[in-house]
């Protein structure tokens, strides 16, 4: 069995991989202990996920810098909502937490989904098993710009929920699973039953308030949001765990306190305060000048990944110039081709023109040969013509002289 169990765009990408990745985090619902009791131990003593992979060349534990670098080089540094976050889940009856071989493959299912989701898009796969009842599950990072095009997609929600579960579906129905349900908000029978008959109810008109304040893109703190629901009429108390506690008074002048347990997994502590911690880092991003981004990120890279080894880094260098090159070549292959058609296109009109060049001398050489007949033929014409002319008069004359002579006779006599 597999589901998608939420998805949601996330401002900065950085902050969801941090998220994923828990370095340096503890583990929820006492999973250390967990581990000691069953004798498994953690692959990644300082990282949250068991298992970890990636799409396109990412290294899952230096994807934020990665996907950093592509958002640079295509100069998306100063967009909003930079990666897509799936959390992907697996029934225990499927894929069992005690299993350590599961761990992987439930990484690798996830970086499949990632794959046939976005092929030119880079994602980091991170596998969770540290909630309540140690079910594993899949945290999904997909860069929005493609390292292929530079493009940023922009697909509305249902889009991309429809095309991961009918994805995941596929895959559930390849391995043999039924598919799970999506995970909603936990609403009682008696709630149903007070909005069936559009009656007020108490724990909606929470929920409604709170998510009121949560969609306002102005409150990035804890502080923000305790101010923001106090204006609200609720109060927020912390008594440690990993819910809060609501303290309000309903429509009917009734006193209510209710965890944040009571209205679903998405108001949890530490999503709430997680997502408050993406926005406040988003709106600290520093703004620099194209010219000095790749600095400032191979900065960054560099304070980041201090700590790794020199074969890690000359890999990722090489992941990066290979992604490059291909990004060079994708990008030449239009040239190449124009260049081609250009060429090609040069070649025909050379060959037109040497065609109908051949042709008009040919013709020319026939006209000039004809004209050149014809005006032998006339001058031949003209010297028969000057010759009969002269031969009429020496005729003329010589008749002239006749009668002449003619008349002189007659008068000697």
């Amino acid at each position: 069995m597999a589901t998608i169990a939420k998805m949601s765009s996330g401002k900065s990408a950085a902050g969801s991989i941090n998220y994923a990745l828990g370095k340096d985090k503890g583990l929820k619902a006492n999973t250390d202990k967990w581990f000691e009791d069953h004798h498994l131990e953690r692959p990644y003593p300082d990282y949250r996920a068991v298992a970890m992979g990636g799409t396109n060349g990412i290294d899952p534990e230096i994807a934020k810098e990665q996907f950093a670098a592509t958002r640079s080089l295509f100069n998306q540094d100063q967009q909003s909502n930079q990666c897509l976050r799936i959390i992907q889940s697996f029934d225990c009856r499927e894929l069992n937490a005690l299993n350590r071989s599961d761990w992987q493959r439930a990484n690798d299912l996830g970086v499949e989904l990632a794959q046939h989701m976005y092929p030119h898009n880079q994602a980091a796969v991170y596998t969770h098993l540290d909630n309540e009842n140690h079910i594993l599950h899949n945290h999904i990072i997909i860069n929005k710009v493609s390292f292929e095009t530079g493009k940023k997609f922009h697909e509305p929600p249902r889009t991309s929920i429809h095309l991961a579960r009918e994805i995941n579906d596929q895959i559930a129905e390849r391995e043999g699973w039924h598919v799970l349900e999506p995970v909603h908000d936990r609403i009682s029978e008696a709630e149903k039953a007070l909005v069936k008959k559009k009656e007020y109810s108490y724990m909606r008109d929470l929920r409604e308030r709170v998510n009121a304040v949560m969609e306002d893109p102005s409150v990035s703190s804890y502080e923000a949001l305790r101010d923001g629901l106090a204006h609200s009429g609720i109060e927020v108390r912390d008594r440690g765990g990993d819910w809060l506690s609501f303290h309000f008074r309903s429509n009917n002048g009734a006193l209510h306190t209710v965890r944040s347990k009571r209205l679903g997994e998405d108001y949890s502590k530490e999503r709430i305060i997680h997502e408050l911690e993406n926005r406040s880092r988003a709106r600290q991003v520093t703004v620099v000048k194209p010219e000095q981004q790749f600095e400032h990120v191979s900065t960054r890279a560099t304070a980041e990944i201090r700590s790794s080894t020199r074969q890690r880094t000359e890999s990722v260098a090489k992941q990066i110039r290979q992604s490059n090159q291909r990004i060079s070549e994708r990008l030449r292959e239009p040239f190449i081709r124009l260049e081609t058609a250009v060429n090609r296109f040069a070649g025909r009109v050379q060959g037109l023109g040497e065609k109908i060049r051949g042709a008009f001398e040919k013709r020319l050489k026939s006209r000039t040969k004809s004209v050149l007949e014809l005006m032998k033929q006339r001058n031949k014409q003209h010297d028969i013509t000057q010759s009969l002319l002269a031969k009429n008069r020496a005729f003329d004359l010589a008749q002239r002289a006749a009668r002449k002579t003619s008349r002189g006779w007659e008068q000697e006599r």
